[in-house]
């Protein structure tokens, strides 16, 4: 991440750290988008551009596998082993997006993840109201865009695409 050398007019240089936490940038690459979707994303990059606008986007990787479905009026569920547990320290990862079988699609926050003997238990702040048979789980990070340039490029009268770069942020809610 970026670091930036402070002379304080006495001889001294002293490094300053902006953020404390690791930035990268993540990058959506959309192919094949008719028209309809083409305007949702200028819309959306329209919104969204300007340093001061941020957002959430899901990796739409299967991140958080549960070991059972989600039951009704539940909020936690159990991942398999402890590898979850590494993420809960980060600043970045607090926000996560259900996906079940039947299409459905639920957001919540991670409160709070806890070692149960040789899993992990996750809990989030709001209970689902129906039994859920889970597709995807997936991490929400939160970010802004890192470019106010979009190049949507129209490869047919029909067919679209576009690269949509981002910035990840310290979620602190």
């Amino acid at each position: 991440y970026e670091v930036y050398d402070v002379d304080n007019g006495r001889g001294v240089k002293q490094r300053y750290h902006p953020v404390s936490y690791n930035r990268p940038a993540t990058k959506w690459m959309m192919r094949n988008m008719d028209a309809a979707r083409s305007e949702a994303v200028l819309k959306f990059f329209t919104r969204m551009k300007g340093r001061l606008r941020v957002c959430y986007l899901p990796s739409l990787i299967d991140d958080l596998r549960p070991t059972a479905p989600l039951a009704k009026n539940s909020d936690k569920f159990k991942v398999a082993g402890l590898d979850a547990m590494q993420y809960w320290d980060g600043a970045v990862q607090r926000a996560i997006r259900i996906e079940g079988v039947d299409g459905t699609i639920w957001y919540r926050r991670v409160v709070s993840m806890t070692q149960a003997t040789a899993d992990t238990e996750v809990r989030v702040d709001t209970p689902w109201p129906s039994n859920l048979e889970v597709k995807q789980i997936s991490w929400m990070a939160r970010c802004r865009l890192a470019s106010d340039l979009l190049v949507l490029s129209w490869l047919s009268d029909t067919i679209s695409e576009c690269d949509l770069s981002f910035t990840l942020l310290e979620d602190t809610q």
